[in-house]
């Protein structure tokens, strides 16, 4: 039986008190007597407890952290986690470390799952999909203002407050960190 813990996204208040049960951090003990306060179900009386989530968010660090010994593989690059694994913390409780689930339907790009941190940017062989998706999202001005560099202004005719193109905005912080050729300062 699949008992679900975590609650919608549109009820989590950034500003949620210490005293709501959304922004308690339970310890080691709380958690696992958490776990244990649900009804076991099954005819061979063993909680199985899954952590499902997006890639990277812990899932397998929160798994060797109740177990108290490293049992499973942990990375700061998404994806480590290649295959459904169960472990038992006793005879009666069993935790399951899945591998982070991405949701086609939330992000259908890879540009959008790089941004967002679920394929690993040094396995990407395409930057203008990534950047761009960065461009649209981000006014020119935190660019500038962040980085220090002033983007290239839209030709006349096009809109003065357009979104950066992603050759613009990397050209900008290549020129800054000073990576042009100095005989071919604006080639590619």
């Amino acid at each position: 039986t699949a008992l679900p813990i975590s609650e919608s996204r549109e009820e989590e208040t950034p500003d949620a008190n210490a005293d709501s049960p959304k922004s308690n951090i339970l310890s080691r003990e709380e958690l696992i007597d958490l776990f244990r306060s649900y009804e076991c179900t099954g005819d061979d009386h063993v909680l199985t407890v899954g952590l499902v989530g997006y890639p990277n968010v812990g899932k397998s660090s929160t798994i060797n952290t109740l177990l108290q010994t490293k049992r499973v593989a942990v990375s700061a690059t998404p994806g480590r986690t290649k295959h459904f694994q169960t472990l038992f913390v006793d005879k009666s409780l069993c935790l399951c470390d899945c591998p982070g689930l991405v949701f086609p339907t939330f992000l259908s790009t890879k540009a959008a799952m790089v941004c967002n941190g679920i394929l690993p940017i040094d396995r990407m062989h395409e930057h203008a999909g990534p950047v761009s998706l960065v461009c649209k999202n981000i006014p020119r001005i935190a660019f500038e203002r962040t980085y220090g560099f002033y983007l290239v202004q839209p030709p006349e005719g096009e809109d003065p407050n357009r979104a950066p193109h992603a050759d613009e905005l990397l050209k900008a912080y290549a020129c800054t960190r000073h990576f042009l050729s100095r005989r071919h300062p604006t080639s590619w």
